[in-house]
């Protein structure tokens, strides 16, 4: 299981509807890094969070988040 999933996962086991949780895996299309170095590699890897409002949740969330995890 990729690690947006596992993050959707949590989320819904508390409470969020599934319904209102998209995931996206983008895995090395978009690196914050360059190079395939162990720690690049760590750096990485993250799950990144929007909030939206509920009035807001039909649009397409930003892939910058608001909140990334490592």
């Amino acid at each position: 299981m990729d690690r947006a999933k596992q993050v959707k996962r949590y989320l819904t086991i508390f409470g969020l509807a599934p319904s209102r949780v998209t995931t996206q895996s983008l895995g090395s299309s978009l690196p914050l890094y360059e190079g395939d170095a162990p720690e690049v590699r760590l750096t990485n890897r993250r799950v990144s969070i929007e909030v939206i409002s509920k009035q807001d949740h039909s649009q397409e969330a930003d892939l910058g988040g608001l909140y990334d995890y490592q």
